[in-house]
């Protein structure tokens, strides 16, 4: 059944999506990402997909 409150969940997740793409675009493996910055777009990266996990939880599907 929709509910608003899964629109925020859903839209949430969306926006993490778009910051792990954001962070991780400009690298060609999975080193390289590790690497840059002293790991900080990789410590965020993993941060929000932990966010994405929290928020699927959330959603009600029933």
């Amino acid at each position: 059944m929709y509910s608003d409150k899964n629109l925020v969940f859903v839209l949430t997740i969306l926006e993490a999506i778009e910051k792990i793409y954001i962070y991780s675009k400009d690298y060609d493996n999975a080193h390289d990402f590790w690497q840059s910055n002293n790991q900080m777009n990789y410590n965020a990266s993993t941060s929000l997909l932990i966010a994405i996990g929290e928020e699927t939880k959330k959603i009600d599907i029933g």
